[in-house]
C-alpha cells in the first residue's frame, strides 16, 4: 500500500517499484548513526560480561540472539506513537513463556494510543497495574545478560528502538531485591547474600 511505502521511506528504506508489478520492495540500507558498546554505568558488574544495550534495536536485538541461540526466541513488533511510529518488540521464549501472560502484555500494549512514544517509560506507565503506586512494577534494565536470564524463568521483555533499556514483565518483590551478579556467582554465595539482602531491608524498614 501508498501508507506502507511511505512508512518505510520515513524511516530510512530504500524503495524498488517495478513496472507492472503491483507491490514495492523495501529495501534496508539505511545506516543511522549509533555509539559503540560500553558497560552501563547504573549495573556495572565486578564479575559478568561488559556489554550493554545501546539506542539502536537492531544491534539489541543481536545481542540477544548471541545469547540465547535457540530458534525457541520469539519476536514480535509493533508500531507505536501516530508521529514517532516507534517500532517495539516483545520478545520470549516459546513455551517457557505462558500462553496468559503473552496474550495478558498483547491486551495491555493494544491499548496503547498516543502521538509519540521516545523512551519505554512511556510504555511502562501505560500497560503496569497502578499507575500511582510509588513503587515499580515492572524491570528495567540495560543488561542483554539480565534480560536472557528472565526470558529463561518465563518472562516476556520488551525493546524499544531508541533508547538502551529494556522493560521485563511480570515484575514481583523479588526481582527487585536480585542483582545481575547474581547469576554469576556460587549457588551457595548468591543465596547467602540475597538472604542479607531481605535482612538489611526489614532492618531499615523497621528500625
Amino acid at each position: 500500500t501508498v501508507a506502507k511505502c511511505i512508512e518505510q521511506i520515513s524511516s530510512g528504506s530504500c524503495l524498488l517499484v517495478m513496472d507492472g508489478q503491483p507491490e514495492a520492495v523495501a529495501l534496508g540500507i539505511a545506516k543511522w548513526e549509533k555509539r559503540s558498546l560500553e558497560e552501563p554505568t547504573g549495573e556495572g558488574v565486578i564479575r559478568g560480561p561488559r556489554e550493554g544495550f545501546t539506542e539502536s534495536l537492531s544491534t539489541n536485538l543481536s545481542l540477544l540472539r548471541r545469547k540465547l541461540k535457540s530458534p525457541t526466541l520469539k519476536t514480535k513488533a509493533k508500531t507505536f506513537g501516530t508521529y514517532t511510529q516507534t517500532t517495539v518488540v516483545v520478545t520470549y521464549i516459546d513455551g517457557l513463556a505462558s500462553e496468559t501472560l503473552l496474550e495478558e502484555v498483547d491486551a495491555r500494549l493494544s491499548r496503547i494510543d498516543v502521538d509519540g512514544i521516545f523512551e519505554t517509560s512511556y510504555i511502562e506507565e501505560l500497560i503496569e497495574d497502578n499507575p500511582y503506586s510509588l513503587f515499580p512494577q515492572v524491570l528495567n534494565t540495560e543488561r542483554p545478560d539480565v534480560v536472557a536470564a528472565n526470558l529463561l524463568e518465563g518472562r516476556v521483555a520488551i525493546l524499544q528502538d531508541g533508547t538502551p533499556f529494556a522493560l521485563i514483565v511480570p515484575a514481583s518483590f523479588y526481582s527487585l531485591l536480585q542483582s545481575s551478579e547474581d547469576y554469576y556467582q556460587r549457588y551457595a554465595i548468591s543465596t547467602m547474600i540475597r538472604w542479607l539482602r531481605y535482612l538489611f531491608l526489614l532492618v531499615s524498614l523497621l528500625l
